[in-house]
């Protein structure tokens, strides 16, 4: 197959067209004088654990593109590692339709999902959904995904293995969809209805899942109750890794995250913590508990961590157990987590990273971290050039402050600081 530029020029000979073009796959109806005259690559002798690697980082579209390549590139479209992280996107398996109100728009394309569930679906190991504004599209594929799950090959129009072997499943809304384009000015919404039906039955028919990202739902409370009810049903033993950020708006405690008897991550928001969820992973294999506050979650004096006596029985039925904060916010009003309190010196702090480059710590904060959590932090972070005014002094920076953290702190080995 002919890869590279053709002469346009007609009065060349032949001999000399062929001789400027690279050939890959040899042509069955080539004369031996076109063999003599064609010079070929080896791109078609690529090993396909290289071709695995290469098709793994390319979209649905570059990936169709390539398999036109040559014969090796096309079979080499149908491997399963190639096809073993998926991510739907607004416009991924779509074609355009017109819409006399809103001009043309990128709609779902249900034959050509169909045939991708049926060619590829059994490879899938993970399940991305990027933030996407098309709910419709998103409505659409998470039921067709969870609609082969439950047939599994019992009739003519699916096949078996769809969903069977996916481990990882990762859900983002865009709770922020109003103000995409200007971070600054957040408009939360959350979702619901008809999209979190359609959620709830993907998540039904996942039942090897190992890792589970749900992201940015912003649910109300009485929804997020029943949000995991189905998970604990079918993972409590295989899922070590749980991300839930920001599942609700508000103050909800999450009792299913403790029912995971072999967890080994948890990432959770503050406002979905609880003494009682506390001391429940302490029973758990936890190893690793993330705090993550980001700029969608609520900021406000109402969310407070545990309190000091959970902490402390947590600590003795689990001791391995390691806690990271991770604290994002980019204006200068929001009230960040209270984790200078006295009360929490008892939480097994492992590591602190700040992304706040629009807020000012006080150097009375550093050392407070470092009084309290100086036998246990092994990181602490600051993400990010700061955009504030600092003193010209040295002895009125944070600077001063950060050098005797270290010192407090016999086992920290990475400080990260940006300071300007």
């Amino acid at each position: 197959m002919l890869i590279s530029s053709k002469n346009n020029s007609h009065s060349r000979n032949k001999a000399n067209l062929i001789c400027q073009a690279l050939y890959i796959d040899l042509e069955e109806e080539d004369t031996e004088e076109d063999k003599l005259y064609k010079k070929y690559s080896s791109w078609d002798q690529t090993p396909d654990i290289l071709l695995e690697e290469i098709f793994s980082y390319l979209t649905i579209r570059e990936r169709y593109y390539a398999s036109l390549v040559c014969r090796s590139w096309y079979r080499a479209f149908k491997l399963q590692n190639v096809w073993s992280t998926f991510t739907l996107e607004d416009t991924t398996l779509t074609r355009g339709k017109f819409n006399y109100y809103s001009g043309w728009q990128y709609v779902l394309d249900h034959i050509r999902t169909s045939t991708c569930l049926n060619k590829v679906g059994r490879n899938f190991r993970t399940l991305v959904f990027e933030p996407m504004l098309n709910f419709y599209n998103l409505y659409e594929f998470m039921n067709m995904i969870s609609w082969y799950a439950e047939r599994q090959g019992s009739d003519n129009t699916s096949v078996a293995g769809v969903g069977t072997y996916i481990r990882r499943l990762k859900f983002t809304f865009p709770c922020n969809m109003a103000n995409r384009d200007d971070p600054d000015r957040i408009r939360v919404f959350g979702t619901g209805g008809k999209l979190l039906e359609a959620l709830k039955r993907l998540m039904r028919n996942l039942q090897n899942l190992r890792c589970l990202e749900l992201i940015d739902l912003m649910l109300d409370s009485n929804e997020a109750l029943h949000l995991m009810d189905d998970i604990c049903t079918n993972c409590t033993q295989t899922l070590s890794k749980l991300i839930l950020i920001n599942t609700t708006r508000y103050n909800c405690p999450l009792l299913h995250v403790g029912v995971f008897i072999n967890l080994n991550v948890l990432v959770i928001s503050p406002q979905n913590l609880h003494e009682d969820i506390i001391e429940l992973i302490g029973y758990t294999k936890l190893r690793h508990l993330h705090i993550l506050q980001n700029r969608y979650s609520p900021k406000d004096t109402t969310i407070r961590l545990p309190k000091r006596s959970s902490w402390i029985k947590m600590k003795k039925s689990n001791p391995y157990l390691k806690v990271h904060f991770e604290i994002e916010s980019h204006k200068a009003s929001d009230i960040l987590l209270p984790i200078d309190l006295l009360e929490h010196s008892a939480i097994p702090c492992h590591s602190i990273v700040l992304d706040n480059p629009n807020t000012q710590l006080s150097p009375s904060m550093v050392l407070t971290h470092g009084a309290f959590f100086d036998s246990t932090i092994r990181v602490y972070a600051f993400k990010g050039v700061t955009r504030y005014y600092l003193h010209r002094s040295f002895a009125k920076r944070l600077d001063e402050a950060l050098v005797q953290f270290c010192r407090m702190c016999p086992n920290l080995h990475t400080l990260v600081a940006f300071c300007i």
